[in-house]
């Protein structure tokens, strides 16, 4: 991880990072981040190198919530800021005019990760609930388990039915996805994939039914100034 680290380091200074974005739209309450900070991502050969940045930051910070479940340590707010470094990258890519066709898809294992552990404020949410929406509306489907999680952490049980009040953005085509979803759920499995379904490999001592639990990131209270 500290060589990944190393190797981007190298391109910080290189005249590919993007240091102004053509007409910025005027920042409002709902934003979450600052996604015009100069040389925030790369461009040109190095466009690349900002899904590379985002999974990397998705690897340390499940790497270190797993190694703070494993020592029974509290969470760090450095959680929460790999969190939000991960955020801002996402949201200044969404807005890159030159950001191409299905990049989004590019954030699909790090977005889940990086909303478990962002500040608990209203607007951080829908934040988030808008990206997975985005994300199925695109034709990735985010397992129920996990909705179950998302939905648990925010204290938001709707989000097991779709991410958006009143179902905004929920077409008729997305609605016959998720029951084809559905059906292949309950289709038997074996243990192996079992816990896949479940993801217990990821999140094997995520608790999300004690509010007490110290240990879960819906409990983290950091400040994310």
């Amino acid at each position: 991880m500290e060589r990944a680290k190393a190797i981007l380091q190298q391109y910080e200074d290189s005249e590919e990072k993007v240091r102004s974005y053509p007409e910025p739209l005027p920042l409002t309450d709902e934003d979450v981040v600052d996604p015009y900070e100069p040389g925030c991502i790369w461009q040109g050969s190095l466009w690349e190198a900002n899904f590379f940045k985002i999974d990397l930051l998705s690897t340390e910070l499940m790497f270190k919530y797993q190694s703070m479940l494993s020592l029974k340590l509290p969470l760090l707010p450095e959680l929460q800021s790999l969190a939000l470094q991960q955020c801002q990258l996402i949201e200044t890519i969404s807005r890159y005019p030159q950001r191409g066709n299905g990049y989004f898809m590019n954030f699909k294992n790090s977005i889940g990760i990086s909303s478990m552990f962002l500040p608990r404020e209203g607007n951080f949410q829908m934040w988030s609930r808008r990206k997975m929406a985005v994300m199925e509306q695109n034709g990735y489907i985010i397992a129920p388990k996990f909705r179950a999680v998302l939905a648990a952490i925010w204290q938001l049980p709707e989000v097991n039915h779709w991410w958006l009040p009143h179902d905004e953005g929920f077409t008729d085509i997305m609605r016959a996805i998720r029951t084809l979803s559905e059906e292949k759920k309950d289709e038997p499995l074996d243990g192996f994939r079992e816990n896949v379904r479940d993801m217990k490999s990821l999140f094997w001592k995520l608790s999300v039914d004690d509010p007490e639990d110290e240990q879960s990131p819906s409990n983290s209270h950091h400040s994310h100034t």
